[in-house]
């Protein structure tokens, strides 16, 4: 069992050191979580609970703020809740002091009051027992005027005073704020994407075509048979030749012809049909001397293709010449032993023998 003994102190020793930072997380973090949790009051949440059954007060917004008083008392509470909406940011309260009975110069709060303070502060505090405590503290019994600094309830500081009659007269007043503590990391506000701004882009401007008017020839003068008894078919014919020449004279600006006021357009005559016997295609196939490119890329290109052709026949050339050279009697004794050789002396004995 010694060793059994052993295992469990140093277990003991090891474990020593990791109690003592867990109880030091513990001593610190309450606190830090007290002041940095944020649990997002909002201003409606404070109105709620000052219009609800138990308090019926009226709020109306004005400038920013939501301002709530009593219905059943005479400027008795009041609430400040700002802003009039969204987040909760502070809420400030004030209420008349009474005097007890048979004390003229001691204030206190009424229990009602302290509750109905406790309730709306408590929105943006969380913290019911610390808001409750620094109420009861403000409004203990006291004879003089009370001023408590800020202190930390919760989620807010709240801060309270108590203001003792002015001289003129009128009712000691209990004045309560409490403002909601940022949190420890604040959410960090979004930038807003910059949409690029699309450069328009111009549109074509039209340009207007001229339409070229085309004359019309009008003829000068429009001849005009007059059927009378007494004119000849020659006279006739010679008043329609001389009206017919002189609509012609005027209208000289286009090949139009006008005959008694009938214009007619000649139309253009089409060209000789090619000679049947096709020698014109190859000719017009051939480029004339000014159809032929003198790009210097083109002709570079050519002569570059020409001079690997010539290398490329030189190369083969002397390379047929010197197989054959080194091979010339294999080739002539295989020539004089195949069939062709034979035919060949044939024909030459058909050609050569007298």
């Amino acid at each position: 069992m010694p060793c059994a003994d052993a295992d469990t102190v140093q277990s003991m020793r090891a474990k020593g050191p990791v109690r003592l930072l867990v109880l030091l997380l513990a001593v610190s973090l309450p606190p830090v979580l007290t002041v940095s949790a944020h649990h997002g009051p909002q201003a409606k949440d404070v109105v709620a609970v000052a219009t609800n059954q138990t308090y019926n007060m009226a709020c109306q917004p004005a400038s920013g703020q939501q301002v709530c008083t009593d219905q059943l008392r005479v400027v008795n509470r009041r609430a400040t809740i700002t802003p009039d909406m969204g987040p909760l940011e502070s809420v400030t309260t004030t209420v008349n002091a009474v005097i007890p009975l048979g004390n003229s110069v001691v204030y206190t709060m009424q229990p009602s009051d302290q509750t109905w303070n406790m309730d709306l502060h408590w929105v943006g505090c969380a913290d019911a027992d610390a808001v409750g405590a620094f109420i009861a503290d403000l409004g203990s019994p006291s004879s003089l005027a009370k001023t408590l600094d800020p202190t930390v309830a919760g989620e807010c500081a709240i801060s309270g005073l108590l203001a003792l009659p002015p001289p003129t007269g009128g009712p000691a007043i209990y004045t309560i704020t409490s403002r909601v503590l940022p949190p420890a990391f604040p959410t960090p506000t979004p930038t807003p994407t910059q949409i690029p701004t699309p450069t328009p882009t111009p549109k074509p401007t039209a340009t207007p075509t001229t339409a070229t008017a085309r004359p019309t020839a009008t003829p000068g003068a429009t001849a005009t048979r007059t059927a009378t008894g007494s004119a000849t078919e020659s006279e006739s014919a010679s008043a329609s030749e001389s009206a017919t020449a002189s609509a012609s004279a005027t209208s000289g600006e286009t090949p139009e012809q006008s005959v008694l006021g009938i214009t007619f357009t000649p139309e253009p005559s089409s060209a000789p049909p090619a000679p049947a016997g096709g020698g014109d295609e190859w000719a017009g196939s051939v480029p004339s001397a000014g159809e032929i490119s003198t790009d210097a890329t083109k002709l570079a290109g050519s002569g570059l293709a020409a001079l690997l052709l010539l290398l490329a026949m030189g190369f083969i050339g002397e390379l047929f010449n010197n197989t054959f050279e080194s091979n010339y009697d294999r080739i002539l004794a295989g020539w004089r032993k195949s069939w062709l050789s034979r035919l060949a002396k044939a024909f030459s004995g058909l050609w050569g023998g007298h």
